[in-house]
């Protein structure tokens, strides 16, 4: 329930600010809170898209790490360039849905996507299956 009530509030507030998801965020290693890459998401109609433009590799790891542990088509291929994020504006009140790829993990989710009434974090939360059984990630714009 507490999620629903979350959802709902930063959905309406982000229909009274008028803020877009549009723009450079920043995503963090949910382990250990280091930004781990930078994500633009850009706009084509009714549909909004994320690749990564920048990683940021923690000691010892390769600045420019392939998705090994993803099939299909992005099978090998490199992190940095890859889009991560499809979603598309489900109502006029802010809220997305669409799909999220985590590289690391190599499992798409769907997902539902809410930008803060302050217009510098965004919730994603991701789920397979239903969405209560999912996680919330929280990405920040980057300046």
């Amino acid at each position: 329930m507490r999620w629903i009530v979350v959802f709902l509030g930063l959905s309406i507030s982000l229909h009274a600010c008028g803020a877009s998801i549009e723009g450079r965020w920043t995503a963090f290693d949910e382990d250990t809170g280091r930004p781990r890459a930078i994500v633009e998401i850009v706009s084509r109609e009714d549909t909004f898209t994320g690749r990564v433009v920048q990683f940021m590799p923690a000691a010892g790891e390769d600045a420019q790490p392939r998705c090994t542990a993803c099939g299909g088509a992005g099978a090998g291929q490199p992190v940095i360039g890859m889009t991560v994020l499809v979603v598309r504006r489900t109502d006029g009140q802010g809220a997305f849905e669409g799909t999220l790829l985590d590289p690391e993990e190599g499992v798409e989710y769907r997902c539902v996507v809410t930008l803060a009434s302050t217009g510098d974090e965004l919730l994603l939360h991701g789920y397979v299956g239903l969405p209560l059984l999912g996680r919330t990630v929280t990405w920040r714009r980057a300046h």
